[in-house]
């Protein structure tokens, strides 16, 4: 790298260098870099991409322009999503794109992997039943059932519903990821947040309704 950094770009203004997960260079191999980047030719730029800044030597930190990446909204995800499938012709619903953008966790590479396994079970016309079965995940109606028989206090009814669900097939995992996700937009309503509520809005409102924070 350091022997070709020096060559200029034969088509474009600038030469690009992405070292991924760069906090996994050796320190040798850090050192070798430091007088490419305390140097760097005008027509290369570096970009280090790493999960633990605190891992990279604070010799190259200091050198580095820092730029945080946030999570992106299930909003951003689903219309990212929903051009996707436009674009490629595939069929799913406002219900199923919510699903797949809330277990995207704000990962858009993750939005589009679950929307390529998808496709690949189901090809252009994937169903929401489709998506709660790759998920592993229960429909909404049962997580609202569910969510409703916690908050009456009714423990046999809660305990019959779990049954039947990790009976079924249900992911204890998934459903508890799925029942935060609920609850988180419960008390959205809640807030009077209704942006952070994407699918089943009546019925999410009405269970908001019966529901105390407390």
């Amino acid at each position: 790298l350091n022997d070709k950094v020096n060559f200029t770009p034969v088509e474009c203004t600038y030469k690009f260098y992405i070292i991924d997960e760069a906090h996994m260079l050796s320190t040798g191999a850090f050192n070798a870099l430091l007088k490419t980047l305390e140097e760097p030719p005008s027509h290369t730029i570096f970009v280090l991409a790493t999960t633990e800044p605190h891992k990279i030597p604070i010799t190259i930190h200091s050198r580095c322009q820092h730029l945080r990446f946030r999570n992106l909204t299930d909003t951003e995800v689903m219309a990212q999503l929903q051009h996707v499938c436009q674009a490629e012709g595939i069929t799913l619903s406002a219900e199923g794109l919510a699903m797949l953008a809330r277990n995207a966790s704000g990962c858009m590479r993750d939005g589009l992997s679950l929307l390529d396994q998808m496709y690949a079970f189901r090809g252009t016309d994937i169903r929401d039943e489709d998506v709660v079965r790759i998920l592993g995940t229960a429909d909404m109606q049962q997580l609202l059932v569910l969510l409703e028989s916690l908050g009456a206090k009714q423990p046999d009814h809660t305990l019959k519903q779990l049954k039947e669900m990790l009976a079924s097939g249900v992911n204890p995992f998934q459903l508890l990821k799925d029942l935060t996700q609920l609850c988180e937009q419960v008390l959205a309503v809640q807030s009077q947040y209704m942006d952070h509520v994407h699918c089943q809005r009546d019925a999410i409102i009405a269970l908001a309704k019966t529901l105390t924070q407390a």
